[in-house]
């Protein structure tokens, strides 16, 4: 079974996951797959060295595992609204945080470099 085959496989199987009027979790997946897209293609598009698209890329993952990992335990329904908050907004912030500390450590070793 070729590659494509698997993925076009598991995407059209994916709404299988939410059983007898469970759709709303989708909600939660389609956050998860289309944030990693988005991460995915922004980290692509701009313009870092490869080790700070990395820090950054480490950053993103490791806060969705955390977001994950901590939110399993929680009854879905009753924290409906919150995980899909934490799911959509805690990796981002995390990520222009770091980028943020980046950039600014970078300014700094500039002035230091010209003399201001």
């Amino acid at each position: 079974m070729s590659q494509r085959l698997k993925a076009l496989l598991v995407f059209t199987l994916l709404p299988t996951w939410a059983f007898a009027h469970g759709e709303e979790v989708l909600t939660t997946i389609f956050l998860f797959v289309g944030s990693l897209l988005i991460f995915f293609v922004v980290v692509l598009v701009i313009p870092l060295p490869y080790a700070e698209k990395a820090v950054l890329t480490i950053v993103y993952l490791t806060t969705i595992g955390l977001v994950a990992y901590l939110t399993n335990d929680w009854p879905y329904r009753v924290n409906m609204t919150l995980i899909n908050i934490l799911t959509g907004l805690a990796p981002v912030l995390t990520t222009v945080s770091a980028y943020l500390l980046m950039w600014v450590r970078r300014r700094k070793q500039q002035g230091r470099q010209t003399g201001f």
